[in-house]
């Protein structure tokens, strides 16, 4: 599972998840329709399980909508600072007897 979110320069956003299965992506979630669009033939029983389950689905519109941006953007203040510092990385030895 992976759900996550975007701000891209432009300003605009996106959220998304995503489930997988076996290393390959199996459902994604219509944050718009509220539904999962299979991948294959073999997502269909679940995604039209998962489609029936309708307050889920509304937690995760609401989720990528309302939630997944401000933590986002607090997360991107927090380290704002690191994420902005320029010039050469430098690594840092392991303590001694580790």
């Amino acid at each position: 599972m992976i759900a996550g979110c975007d701000l891209r320069e432009d300003t605009t956003t996106r959220g998304f998840y995503r489930d997988s299965y076996d290393g390959r992506v199996f459902l994604t979630f219509d944050k718009e329709t509220m539904t999962w669009v299979a991948a294959d033939i073999g997502a269909q029983i679940t995604k039209r399980r998962w489609d029936a389950e309708v307050f889920d689905n509304q937690h995760w519109k609401r989720y990528l909508e309302e939630e997944c941006i401000p933590w986002l953007r607090r997360s991107l203040e927090y380290g704002k600072e690191a994420l902005q510092r320029k010039g050469k990385a430098r690594r840092q030895a392991p303590p001694r007897g580790s």
